[in-house]
């Protein structure tokens, strides 16, 4: 066992907190849009940048029980960007094929959350 928590409780953590970043990025976008004005791309970018560090922060202590520190969060990036280029090859190739939008959205959930938890689990914060 890893991390001092077995799988399953870390995969369970890891998905309370997706939730809870995904929220959290809803709520910045959209207040941006609506208070400050700024455009959804800009929006949207903050709100990632914004759900990000949250999101490494609460899984590193939270999920994984592992220090906050430059080496972590450098992983974490970095796999953080994986799956954001994989999310838009998933569409891409869903769209490629004519495929209805929400098959690519259903591949992309299906697929990248179990990816990023994989990753995070055995490289980002593994215990070195």
């Amino acid at each position: 066992m890893i991390h001092g928590t077995s799988l399953l409780s870390r995969l369970v953590r890891f998905g309370m907190t997706g939730i809870g970043v995904t929220a959290l990025h809803v709520v910045v976008a959209a207040s941006l849009v609506e208070l400050s004005h700024a455009g959804p791309a800009a929006a949207n970018g903050i709100a990632f940048i914004a759900a990000a560090l949250v999101s490494f922060l609460v899984n590193a202590r939270f999920t994984f029980r592992a220090q906050a520190a430059r080496g972590p969060l450098v992983r974490f990036l970095l796999v953080t960007g994986l799956c954001g280029a994989l999310s838009a090859a998933i569409a891409a190739v869903a769209e490629a094929q004519g495929l209805d939008y929400r098959i690519g959205i259903a591949a992309v959930v299906a697929i990248v959350p179990v990816l990023s938890f994989l990753l995070h689990n055995f490289w980002s914060f593994r215990p070195r």
